[in-house]
């Protein structure tokens, strides 16, 4: 059985009147008929291929609270049938004008009209997307920032580079959307002053491509807090915005049913969305409250400790702590900590050793180097107070491809890197480690 009503979301920018109108006719030689366009799409019916003809219009002075179409848009509506146009139920802010004669009268006869129709029209329809590329530019700015000063956790937060990505996706969507606008505005202009019209421009297969990479980047970060509380809190927060956009697309369309004025359906819709958007922010913060991502404490104990290196100490009552710290496609870091604590606010014993050390195991190769090169620039911020201080390559212990250790110490600790072809650990002991204690440490932490 065939399907006999259908929906479409439209990728074609909205000044692109000439491509929608084209693809609204390769939809009638299909046989589907467009219907009506509201809020939440146009809607097709099956029928039988047609030759038709789509003309696409604006109303600059229309809302889209409006209940029926305004005075001159029925004005306009009854001069285009006398052309052979059919006014197609719509939003009333967009017209869509249907013909099935084999040459209808073009609506638009005068360029410099329609121009300044499109550019008023367009005024408010470009503000959103200009707000976005700003924001764009501003979070991808900060993005670079975060990359260099900070390369290990940027990379390690899953959540914050999909993030950032997706930012950087949306911004070269709105690019995509803004520059054939200036670039038609200008073309039909100077067209214009001969009297001739210019076909409209625009690239809605290239922003189909980029709204899918953006959905696709949303489902993965999904995916990524799938188990955590942090899924919980966006998996509310999408929830309740989707709750809100319904319930003001609803109360819109009532009011509209009930033949309410534009401004009276207006007011009351944001009177209602801002009453439950009020409402509900109590639930919002709470769930921001409890939101986060906590990784699982790894079983056992770290894989290096005090012991193994010194033998049992006398006295010394160790906390030992294995954590998953962070992970992501392309890292994961894990943390071993073996120490001693004193008095009730819970300090670290100065009489006793202290080990701790961070597992980097990286499983994107092409992003090793400015991993190691992020751990090796560990301690830039301690420099002016410890002038000259900088890892220096040592002789590796067996088994690992390069050692490096700091020419100072710092903080009661003498940190030192071990590394291998797949993973980075870096050991912050608080004495010097001997030769023997630096094969007895790469033997326990290597891969």
């Amino acid at each position: 059985m065939r399907t006999k009503k259908t929906e479409q979301l439209i990728s074609y920018p909205f000044y692109h009147t000439d491509g929608i109108a084209r693809h609204l006719e390769k939809r009638a030689r299909q046989g589907w008929l467009l219907e009506h366009t509201d809020a939440l799409g146009w809607h097709f019916r099956r029928g039988d291929p047609q030759a038709l003809h789509y003309t696409v219009l604006y109303d600059p002075k229309a809302t889209g609270y409006e209940p029926e179409p305004t005075e001159e848009q029925r004005t306009l509506a009854d001069f285009c049938a006398h052309g052979g146009w059919q006014l197609l139920p719509t939003t009333h802010v967009t017209q869509v004008y249907v013909s099935d004669r084999e040459a209808p009268t073009p609506i638009h006869t005068d360029p410099v009209i329609a121009l300044q129709s499109l550019r008023r029209f367009g005024k408010k329809r470009l503000l959103l997307p200009w707000l976005l590329l700003v924001l764009s530019v501003l979070t991808t700015g900060l993005a670079v920032h975060s990359w260099r000063t900070n390369f290990i956790g940027s990379l390690l937060d899953s959540t914050v580079w999909l993030s950032q990505l997706s930012m950087l996706v949306m911004g070269i969507s709105c690019l995509v959307y803004l520059l054939p606008w200036y670039r038609y505005c200008r073309k039909a202009a100077r067209a214009a002053e001969q009297g001739d019209f210019v076909s409209t421009m625009g690239h809605p297969y290239l922003l189909q491509g980029l709204m899918a990479l953006f959905l696709l980047l949303l489902a993965w970060h999904f995916v990524r807090a799938w188990g955590t509380d942090q899924f919980a809190s966006i998996a509310l927060h999408a929830g309740v915005y989707l709750a809100l956009t319904a319930l003001a697309c609803a109360t819109r369309a009532y009011l509209k049913r009930q033949k309410a004025d534009a401004d009276t359906n207006r007011t009351t819709t944001m009177a209602v969305y801002l009453t439950v958007a009020l409402l509900m922010l109590p639930f919002l913060l709470a769930g921001r409250s409890t939101g986060g991502t906590h990784l699982p404490q790894l079983p056992g104990p770290p894989a290096l400790t005090v012991e193994q290196l010194l033998g049992p100490v006398e006295g010394r009552e160790a906390q030992l702590v294995h954590d998953l710290w962070g992970s992501s496609p392309a890292l994961t870091e894990i943390v071993g900590y073996d120490r001693c604590y004193t008095g009730e606010e819970m300090t670290e014993d100065p009489a006793q050793p202290q080990l701790s050390y961070t597992q980097l195991d990286i499983h994107w190769a092409p992003v090793y180097e400015a991993c190691l090169r992020d751990t090796l620039q560990g301690f830039d911020w301690a420099r002016d107070d410890h002038p000259g201080l900088a890892y220096e390559a040592r002789p590796a212990p067996k088994g690992v491809d390069a050692f490096y250790a700091l020419n100072q110490p710092i903080n009661d600790s003498y940190p030192c890197i071990l590394c291998w072809e797949d993973r980075i650990v870096t050991l912050y002991p608080s004495w010097p480690l001997s030769e023997a204690q630096l094969s007895l440490a790469a033997a326990a932490l290597a891969p």
